[in-house]
């Protein structure tokens, strides 16, 4: 699955993830919970931009998630696909001895995190353009009408991703998943 890594200014996202907000967290395990947000299209639209990524119509399909770790030894996060054809990983912010090990399709990402005072390292991942057609895609955790007696393993899906987190401390990053 191909990526690759850019950064943006972190004044064009900070007021949508400022700690001083009342988010509604959910609480996925004992060492992260994540809470949806809302970012205006016009900045999601700006944030793909500086993908380098063909230009596309981005509309009001999609979703952010805000997530919070709090790493005490090692994380896991399992083998999986997103439901979109477009994610894009905002890496805020995480203690100094965290370390990170992601991988996508198999292939190790490295320098995901901004080492400037005024940006934020980002990964986008996507999903090449196949036969199928853009209306098969649903919405994250919605897998839609199951009548047709498609399993949600074999619907189409985004790009395939792993990792690992080791030391103690906080990692916060904000994912766009983007349904184009």
């Amino acid at each position: 699955m191909p990526h690759s890594l850019f950064h943006i200014p972190k004044d064009m996202i900070n007021s949508y993830v400022d700690d001083s907000q009342t988010f509604k967290w959910n609480k996925y395990d004992k060492s992260c919970q994540r809470t949806t947000i809302t970012i205006p299209p016009n900045i999601v639209k700006d944030i793909y931009a500086f993908t380098d990524l063909p230009n596309t119509s981005i509309n009001d399909q999609y979703l952010a998630h805000y997530i919070k770790y709090n790493i005490t030894n090692e994380y896991q996060i399992d083998p999986h696909y997103d439901s979109c054809r477009v994610t894009i990983i905002i890496y805020l912010r995480k203690n100094k001895s965290i370390k990170d090990s992601f991988y996508v399709d198999n292939k190790r990402v490295d320098n995901c995190w901004s080492n400037k005072d005024d940006t934020y390292g980002c990964l986008v991942m996507w999903r090449e353009p196949g036969p199928e057609t853009d209306e098969q895609f649903v919405m994250d955790g919605d897998w839609g009408d199951d009548s047709d007696d498609t399993d949600w393993h074999d619907r189409p899906r985004g790009p395939h991703h792993f990792g690992s987190f080791t030391g103690v401390g906080a990692r916060d990053i904000l994912c766009l998943f983007l349904y184009i």
